[in-house]
């Protein structure tokens, strides 16, 4: 399991890193222009490293965690899945609103800005509770 934290750990760093990235597209008055710019990056984030990242903590850390202990704490980790499948979700919705954009359909670019902030800060807000939190109460068990 440790090899499993470790590779988690590894992959928030990348996920951080490119919150950051989104969190500075968003942070000027030309976001949009950002925003499109970092469009192939983000496809990329969302098809291969976002749901495989998500899958391993659903299938093998948190399912690891119940059954190490019947008395987990089934109400949080049932959250964490939650937040995952709202991520993916607001993933999705960013990338057809810039879809539209880029197609000429007039969005609202005061909201797309807003929505991506809150996402990041939203994400950040996951990784802090999975990395100091859950990977260390894994982290635990393992002994």
């Amino acid at each position: 399991m440790n090899k499993i934290i470790i590779d988690l750990n590894e992959d928030h760093v990348k996920i951080d890193e490119f919150m950051t990235k989104l969190e500075s597209a968003v942070a000027g008055p030309d976001y949009i222009d950002h925003l499109l710019e970092l469009e192939s990056e983000f496809v990329k984030f969302a098809e291969t490293h976002l749901v495989a990242h998500h899958q391993k903590e659903e299938e093998f850390l948190y399912k690891w965690m119940i059954e190490q202990n019947k008395n987990s704490d089934k109400d949080l980790i049932k959250k964490m899945v939650n937040d995952h499948e709202h991520f993916e979700a607001k993933t999705k919705w960013i990338l057809n609103q810039l879809n539209q954009y880029k197609g000429g359909v007039k969005i609202p670019l005061a909201e797309l800005g807003l929505e991506v902030s809150d996402f990041v800060n939203k994400y950040k807000e996951h990784l802090t509770r999975e990395t100091e939190f859950i990977f260390f109460i894994a982290d635990g068990l393992n002994f």
